[in-house]
């Protein structure tokens, strides 16, 4: 039925359905008043000691609904919550509190005139002080029919409002059900039942506002459009696909029958939008966990609220350590402490973990081959049992990333993310503050992606489960300072409250750990493993030895019926005699009892009659009774000239596994070594006690501990006939990493052609199948092996004939190995390798550093622009332009626009996300400093360009910075309307000066770092203390917005710059205004000289050397000679950029059919651009124009380059 009849149906039956909602009004349908504004339902995990609370899920209920039926589905007798039901969404999100907001939506009978910002405002108000104990917690809304738009409203206020704004930075999702954004077509009826119902109270109000295509509901659903893209959260939208029957209800089926929100207006324009097959009103009521509906509504909730841990760990993920968790499969050979093993220490452990108490960091020290590593194992496996494991991470030597730091913060932070959702969300919101935080020190990682989000989350919680992290062999830590720094950032765990953090550290008692832990008393405890009481190192090797000897013995019944080993086998005195041996390693147990299990020698009984005999020679050294066993059965039976030929093999093979710095397989050991990969296999065979030597051949062989490489390359050893030569063993890696590239690598190595293509998008197995592990490793580690091995470099030898050939074939390859910045370390150690009159290598890797600093955000970004724009961006007389000039793509060629000479920029820093409104150099030139408009102040190192702190506090751009004459602060001026003084040295916001009434556009510090001008579009000038932050000053007189202000050299005067075409001078002590100058233009900058004599504007200089009198403009201004080159905008012809050439969006690439291109750096990127066939010109920021010329002939540009 069409709404006009129905409307005059309602006319004739209006006395009939007043009584009926009269009583439905009178009854249980009524809203209560009398609850509480925010209910909870559900309010989180029983059990706080593994889980916490972790997002609040705040539903909104529609128009003329009560707070508790609106969710209820009924069915005769049965009702089912599904908001509060265990088994439906608290099932779902187990962490999170469920709570309803209890507001007055009647509006046919005894209704409150109230309108839908009034009911917004009231949910932000209720829920911020609802919340005031856990502001940061993540908040998802779910609104029903009018709920939506009440959250809708609700979310615009507290955008708008400084004291509510925390709750829009914290909603990190939205769940609309059939929410009339854009109105609704039953309007009509629905006005018509409230006239009729005016007796009882109704009110039309709220219902008039909802008509289709009205102009208010669509200028704010535009308004909340644009929030919704700032903030960028998961917004999903379901919507009826049944008529809703109104007739029904009243015992007059069709009746009154009509989609109530039509799916244009329940959905909102690029969000994720979902239809449910029912009506209007069973939008929000399920009947059961196995409700279709149900189904689709709860798993975008999860969906949501593991958004950011997705994310979160997907942007982690590339920077992770494969292999360095205890779980990992690289680490199976690792085995867990034996039941009835180590119980008084684990138990030791497992107090210290949960004692709040108890230091934040236990640190278990003791020699090589005492467990250390198996009982990190076994207490990342027990912690992880319990929920208390927050990561972990074993490093070890020879394993390249293990044992660097470079991934070692956001490894942790990665396995942080996947452990807690409601920690992902602060972990994400710092990647998304900084994108580079990846990149940055460790210092960095650690403040910004696990101390800064633990804190945010235990502030936000009130229970915070303890959460363990564990680092097992830091000593296998390469760089010492390293160490020393982790130890260092792990104390700092006690600035958490609650010990939230726990840090559990192994490690060998090396001089660099010990002088770690000594200067940071008082944050750690510490045990000594090999000093622990005798007897009980003794039992629990006993336990471990008899255990392993009846799983041999069993074994090895089982596959030999016709020889068995006695059940006396192995007698008491032989358990008692090893374990003599072994004490306190057990590490010389595990070999022990892996070298019986190698039957195809002898029977075990044989062997250990063997061991048993064996007399070290050297009584002190329990490494040389553990391993020469296994070292010297490789030589029995064989003749003199055989074992010479073994021992040789030996050396080469054995010698190169324990010295590499990442394992291989035998067969990329083969292909490395170029040796026989039967051979490997041979020499291998014997050495499985010792070796890892997987089955199949496919996987690294690799060391089951340390101490057995420490043993081979021991120089005390130097006379043994197993003594492997370090030295010698690095040479010969170096030697073949050389061949092994000369011979690999080419130009598009992987043939994926698109000289734009970037690396993100190359399938990882294509990588690898071009890229074998022999070649990537060679490519890694190559210069690496040539230091160790102390080989000097000469002009023409075959390391700068390596480069002359194949450095861009080298950058390409680690380009698609994720690795180009590996390169600047390669560089440097082979300028330290350059013999001193080696004069042609060392200007090559001169020029080749600063081509890969100038280069890296592209090569690392698009392997193949290495040959096109790194290439062809590269100074005309630089070496490697020089060198590989032929080697730059034939489609490309450079008519202007590019440099002889690298010139004096040595670098360009990125990192901000938005535009950089003012930079700054410290006044010790130490530092950079730079404002943008993506709300953060950024501090450099001039010398090397590290961004060293990101400074986060406005909510606004940040338009002006300035350090302090001692360089110890930075004042930042923002649209916010504050200025904020900072500390320079460690990024901690010190004062917050508020007062002006409008946007500040410059602020600067007087010479005697006494005060703080700030100007503003308010058209003040005010003056602060720098130590208290007090105004002290306000100086008034400009009649337009002040663009800048600056102080003189004696800090006597202040002048200001204004768009009423004025410079003012006023006095810093007394605020009068002395002095007003007519400029006939709008000045923009102000500068004094160092001697206070001129007053320098954008284009020309007022004298100051006179009496502070009027001065006329032209008796002020004198001219300046200027070279300045303004930009020359050119113009578009109007070309569809994605047809022919054109400029990318970001402006960051020259696009060819819609295509990346060519890259262009960071200071050739567009103002303007203009296209001409295959000609492109583009007008600079800087004041250059490029003119790049494309050839025509080359639209195959997909072809090989």
């Amino acid at each position: 039925m069409d709404p006009a009849t129905a409307v005059n149906i309602l006319v004739l039956v209006g006395a009939a359905i007043l009584p009926y909602l009269w009583l439905q009004y009178r009854n249980k349908r009524a809203t209560s008043s009398s609850r509480s504004v925010l209910q909870v339902l559900y309010s989180g995990p029983s059990n706080a000691a593994t889980r916490e609370v972790e997002v609040d899920i705040v539903a909104v209920h529609g128009l003329g609904a009560n707070v508790d039926w609106s969710w209820t589905w009924t069915d005769g007798a049965s009702h089912v919550h599904w908001l509060k039901d265990p088994n439906m969404l608290p099932a779902v999100v187990p962490n999170a509190r469920i709570m309803v907001y209890n507001y007055e939506s009647r509006w046919h009978a005894n209704a409150p005139k109230t309108r839908l910002s009034l009911c917004g405002k009231d949910l932000v108000e209720s829920l911020c002080w609802y919340r005031k104990d856990t502001t940061n917690r993540p908040i998802v809304f779910i609104g029903h029919s009018l709920g939506g738009n009440v959250i809708q409203h609700g979310l615009l206020n507290a955008n708008a409002d400084p004291e509510l704004k925390h709750l829009v930075d914290r909603t990190v999702g939205l769940v609309f059900l059939g929410c009339p954004f854009k109105g609704s077509k039953m309007k009509g009826i629905a006005q018509l039942i409230a006239r009729i119902m005016h007796i009882a109270g109704s009110h039309i109000g709220i219902v008039g506002a909802l008509g289709y295509g009205d102009r208010t509901l669509r200028d704010k659903l535009n308004e909340f459009g644009k929030l919704l893209q700032r903030i960028r959260i998961p917004v999903v939208c379901f919507f009826e696909l049944k008529d809703t029957d109104f007739g029904r209800r009243l015992g007059m089926p069709h009746l009154i029958k009509g989609m109530v929100v039509e799916e244009d207006s329940a959905c909102i324009d690029l969000c994720d939008h979902f239809p449910l097959s029912t009506d209007h009103l069973r939008l929000n009521k399920y009947s059961g966990p196995n409700d279709p509906s149900f189904d689709k509504v709860s798993e975008n909730i999860k969906k949501i609220l593991h958004l950011d841990q997705e994310t979160a760990f997907d942007r982690l993920l590339p920077h992770t350590v494969e292999g360095a968790s205890f779980d990992s499969h690289a680490e199976e050979e690792i085995s867990y402490c034996l039941q009835g093993t180590r119980k008084e220490l684990l138990h030791e452990i497992s107090k210290w973990a949960v004692d709040a108490r108890a230091k934040p960091v236990f640190w278990l020290n003791g020699m090589a081959g005492t467990g250390k590593s198996t009982i990190s194992r076994t207490v990342a496996q027990s912690f992880s049992k319990n929920g208390h494991l927050g990561g972990s991470f074993f490093f070890k030597k020879g394993m390249a990333d293990r044992s660097g730091t470079s991934k070692f913060f956001t490894t942790i932070a990665a396995q942080l993310v996947y452990k807690s959702p409601s920690l992902a969300y602060y972990i994400q919101s710092a990647i998304d503050a900084d994108p580079a935080i990846t990149q940055k020190t460790i210092s960095q990682q650690f403040e910004k992606l696990i101390l800064e989000p633990l804190l945010k989350m235990t502030l936000n919680t009130q229970a915070p489960a303890t959460l363990v992290i564990i680092v097992d062999a830091l000593d296998e830590c390469e760089r010492e300072k390293d160490i020393e720094l982790i130890i260092k950032l792990f104390s700092r765990a006690k600035e958490l409250p609650s010990s939230c953090l726990k840090i559990f550290i192994t490690s060998r008692p090396e001089l660099p750990i010990r002088l770690g832990f000594k200067k940071n008393q008082g944050t750690y405890q510490d045990l000594v493993l090999h000093e622990i009481r005798q007897g009980l190192i003794d039992r629990d090797l006993t336990i471990f030895l008899e255990h392993e000897m009846t799983e041999i013995k069993k074994d090895y019944n089982l596959g030999n019926e016709d020889q068995q080993l006695p059940v006396e086998w192995p007698s008491k005195s032989d358990i008692e005699t090893l374990v003599k041996r072994a004490s306190p390693l057990f590490i010389f147990a595990a070999t022990i009892c892996r070298l019986l299990k190698e039957w195809n020698y002898s029977d075990p009984q044989e062997q250990l009659r063997e061991i048993l005999a064996y007399k070290s020679r050297n009584k002190q050294s329990k490494l040389e009774a553990t391993y020469m066993p296994v070292l010297e059965r490789q030589l029995i039976r064989l003749d003199e000239s055989d074992k010479e030929k073994v021992l040789e093999e030996f050396r080469v093979v054995v010698g190169s596994i324990v010295i590499l710095e990442n394992p291989l397989s035998t067969h990329a050991l083969s292909q490395l070594l170029d040796e026989d990969e039967k051979m490997i296999s041979n020499r291998l065979l014997h050495l499985h006690s010792v070796l890892h030597v997987p089955s199949p051949p496919g996987s690294p062989v690799r060391l089951f501990h340390l101490s057995f490489r420490n043993f081979l390359v021991d120089p005390e050893r130097h006379k043994d006939q197993f003594w492997v030569d370090e030295k010698e063993s690095h040479k010969w890696l170096a030697t073949n990493c050389l061949r092994v590239m000369n011979k690999s690598l080419r130009t598009d190595i992987c043939e994926v052609q698109a000289p734009g293509t970037p690396r993100s998008s190359i399938d990882p197995q294509r990588i690898s199948k071009y890229l074998q592990p022999e070649v990537q490793y060679a490519c890694q580690f190559w210069s690496y092996h040539l230091q160790q091995a102390e080989m000097k470099v000469s002009d023409g030898d075959e390391v700068c004939d390596f480069l002359t050939c194949h450095f861009l074939h080298w950058l390409e390859a680690l380009s698609l190995m994720g690795r180009v910045s590996e390169s600047l370390q390669a560089i440097k150690a082979l300028r330290a390798c350059a013999h001193s009159d080696a004069t042609k290598t060392l200007d090559f890797l001169n020029d080749a550093n600063r081509f890969v600093l100038a280069m890296t955000s592209i090569i690392q970004q698009a392997p193949l622009q290495v040959y096109a724009s790194a290439l062809a961006f590269t100074p005309r007389r630089s070496t490697i332009r020089t060198v590989f000039e032929k080697d730059m793509s034939s489609w490309i060629s450079i008519v202007s626009g590019v440099q002889d000479s690298w010139g004096q920029c040595v670098q360009t820093l990125e990192g901000h996300s938005d535009f950089v409104s003012s930079v700054a150099f410290s006044p010790d030139s130490q530092l950079v400093a730079s404002a943008s408009h993506d709300r953060t102040v950024r501090l450099w190192s001039a010398a090397t360009g590290q961004e060293l702190q990101t400074l986060e506090g406005h909510s606004d751009f940040v338009s002006s910075v300035a350090f302090s004459p001692d360089s110890q602060l930075v004042a930042s001026a923002s649209v916010d309307r504050t200025v904020r003084l900072w500390s320079a040295a460690t990024g901690q916001e010190l004062q917050t000066l508020e007062g002006h009434s409008g946007f500040i556009n410059s602020v600067a510090f007087s010479p005697d770092s006494q005060l703080v001008a700030s100007a503003s579009v308010d058209r003040t000038v005010r003056l602060w203390s720098a130590a208290t932050g007090q105004e002290l000053q306000t100086l008034e007189g400009h009649s337009g917005f002040i663009n800048s202000v600056a102080f003189s050299p004696d800090s006597q005067l202040v002048a200001s710059a204004s768009d009423d075409g004025t410079v003012r001078l006023w006095s810093a002590a007394t605020g009068q205004c002395l002095q007003t100058v007519e400029t006939g233009i709008i000045p923009s900058t102000l500068s004094f000289d160092s001697r206070g004599f001129y007053l320098y504007m954008d284009s020309g200089a007022i004298s100051l050397q006179g009496p502070l009198d009027p001065i006329r403009a032209t008796e002020s201004i004198t001219t300046r000679s200027s070279k300045s080159f303004s930009s020359q905008i050119l113009a578009d012809n109007g070309q569809d950029r994605r047809s022919g050439y054109g400029i990318s969006k970001d402006r960051c690439w020259i696009t060819l059919h819609g295509k990346n291109l060519f890259w262009l750096t960071a200071d050739s990127r567009p103002v303007s651009s203009a296209v001409s066939g295959s000609t492109v010109v583009i007008g600079c920021v800087s004041g250059k124009v490029i003119i790049l010329r494309f050839c025509e002939d080359k639209p195959a540009l997909w072809s090989s380059i």
